[in-house]
């Protein structure tokens, strides 16, 4: 079973674009040029970035933390992606946190470590 990226979006919302490059007409021209097909992610030391130019954080396979803007808003978006065929997407399933949870969710991260080491009842 697939996912469709477009299921419970808000209508007039258009899905993520796709990464992918488009295809290109070279039967105008007579020489063969070779291109090299274009870089979809970006590394830097522990982030890579997306196609859209965010930063992010890959936990697993199929789980990432995104750095964006959405409405001219810095978001940390915790997402579970899937694959769509050709490259992966974002699902439905995760959480966007504003600066300030964020920042708000770290000040708990020591005492979350704690209860980590401690077990549950």
């Amino acid at each position: 079973m697939t996912q469709n990226p477009s299921f419970g979006m808000k209508p007039g919302h258009k899905p993520r674009k796709d990464c992918s490059p488009e295809p290109s007409n070279s039967s105008e021209s007579s020489y063969e040029t070779i291109e090299e097909p274009p870089t979809k992610v970006y590394k830097k030391d522990s982030w890579t970035r997306d196609c859209d130019g965010y930063p992010f954080f890959e936990l697993s396979k199929t789980r990432r933390v995104t750095v964006r803007k959405f409405s001219g808003k810095m978001l940390v978006d915790i997402r579970e992606y899937y694959n769509n065929g050709e490259t992966l997407a974002p699902g439905r399933k995760g959480i966007s946190l504003s600066i300030e949870q964020y920042e708000k969710l770290k000040s708990y991260l020591a005492d979350i470590d704690d209860a980590i080491q401690r077990g549950v009842p």
